[in-house]
């Protein structure tokens, strides 16, 4: 399955041109160089796409993981522990739909990418 960068409208050929980036509920894909091009466009307050798919956001997911599990399995704060834990939830959701949706079916690196 191939994708395509949302920017430049080329086919994404492999993981390692590959940013995934997301702005609210919506997942987007862009190629490295792109991605870069279309955030210097759009700098601007709440305006900005976040990339799902680097080490940081990974780092986040675990982190955010480790609280849903402390709020949702212990009676920590009540109703309130419950909310956060289900509202810790959303970056994980978007991490695995990012990487299950785009990242999956891509190979990790193609050589001869011309």
């Amino acid at each position: 399955m191939s994708h395509v960068c949302h920017y430049c409208k080329k086919e994404i050929r492999d993981r390692d041109e590959l940013v995934t980036a997301s702005k609210w509920l919506s997942i987007r894909p862009y190629h490295y160089r792109c991605y870069d091009l279309a955030i210097q466009e759009i700098e601007t307050i709440g305006n900005n796409e976040k990339p799902l798919n680097n080490i940081p956001n990974t780092v986040i997911s675990i982190v955010m993981l480790v609280v849903a599990v402390y709020f949702l399995a212990t009676a920590a704060l009540g109703s309130v522990g419950d909310l956060l834990g289900v509202l810790s939830l959303y970056p994980i959701i978007m991490r695995l739909i990012s990487y299950f949706r785009y990242e999956r079916s891509l190979p990790a690196f193609v050589e001869n990418k011309r």
